[in-house]
């Protein structure tokens, strides 16, 4: 009978412990839950954000709403994405001076860009993606018929002239069908910058004139996006001001995302313009592999939201990249940002 007895209480006991390890184990599970689910989007460092471009409203319905699943990150210390500078020497390896903006590390937000302005009546529906890929600093001739020489439909982005380069590349802007204007603005810690960069403190009437200089030498212009400008566009004071003058010479300002803290996503449409900003930068390392690594993920992106922007530079790796990539490249059709948002 004791026998029995002390098995009936053991079994109990056994019980009592497994019930009581179950416990402790759901309790601490939904502790962790709760304090990770609290903590997801708690990002102390920047990040390389992939921002999704998304089209003008009445764009094909099949181009709209499309979501990425995925959500990539690693934190950085200190990083800060800036863009390359040629007008020291542009016979130097600008490979020493290649920036931190894309490490291949992306944090997809859910923050869609939306466009205030309408497509183009004579549009075509294409039942291809659309990639628009800029080729920034572009400031000779040279460097533009290397572009050329792709017999890819790539966007330069002109550098304006300035003290260290009076001759303007404005001169070959009237043989293009597309281009665009890169601006100099501020960076947080960048030695080489340009001889005009903008700042933060500089008044309205110097940026008005700035713009008005690109106005003159560029007659067409339209779009126009930063040369690095982590100080700056991190400022919502400055892009305010930036913003207003544009707005008031017609033009449309296109954020390279030098910075994840940049204030264009806040305030874009206080200005009546379209939130268009860089997805992917194409080649950080001075690499054919890199870039075509980098050429898959823009592709990829674009083929899941409908369209994506890729920034690159006027590099002979990254041009031989691009030709290399002829048949990838056949997945998306490659677009001039007037083609999405109008001339």
């Amino acid at each position: 009978m004791k026998t029995n007895l002390s098995r009936i209480y053991l079994k109990k006991g056994q019980i009592i412990i497994i019930a009581l390890v179950f416990i402790v184990l759901f309790v601490s599970l939904v502790y962790f839950g709760y304090k990770n689910n609290k903590n997801t989007f708690t990002i102390k460092s920047e990040f390389n954000i992939t921002y999704e471009n998304k089209l003008p409203a009445k764009e094909p319905t099949w181009q709209q709403n499309k979501q990425i699943s995925e959500a990539n990150f690693s934190e950085f210390e200190n990083a800060i994405f800036e863009d390359f500078n040629l007008s020291e020497n542009l016979q130097k390896d600008i490979s020493k001076d290649l920036n931190a903006s894309d490490l291949n590390n992306t944090l997809v937000i859910k923050d869609q860009n939306s466009s205030l302005l309408k497509p183009q009546k004579d549009s075509k529906v294409s039942q291809k993606a659309k990639l628009v890929i800029i080729i920034d600093d572009i400031v000779s001739f040279e460097q533009l018929k290397d572009l050329q020489e792709t017999k890819l439909k790539l966007t330069p982005s002109l550098m304006p002239k300035d003290k260290s380069r009076p001759s303007s590349a404005a001169k070959f802007a009237k043989n293009l069908d597309f281009y665009m204007v890169h601006l100099p603005l501020a960076a947080i810690n960048y030695a080489n910058e340009e001889k005009d960069t903008l700042y933060p403190q500089d008044s309205e009437e110097k940026i008005e004139n700035k713009i008005q200089q690109i106005k003159k030498d560029f007659k067409n212009i339209k779009y126009i996006n930063n040369h690095t400008g982590s100080l700056f566009t991190s400022d919502e004071k400055a892009m305010r001001k930036l913003l207003k003058i544009f707005k008031k010479y017609d033009l449309i300002f296109v954020d390279s995302k030098t910075i994840g803290k940049s204030v264009t996503t806040k305030i874009i449409k206080d200005f009546s313009q379209p939130l268009i900003q860089r997805d992917v930068f194409l080649d950080n390392e001075d690499s054919v592999v890199y870039v075509k690594k980098q050429l898959e993920s823009a592709v990829k992106l674009a083929q899941k939201k409908g369209f994506a922007i890729a920034i690159a530079h006027p590099r002979k790796n990254t041009f031989k990249a691009l030709k290399e990539s002829e048949k990838l490249l056949r997945k998306v059709e490659l677009v001039y940002l007037s083609e999405i948002y109008g001339k």
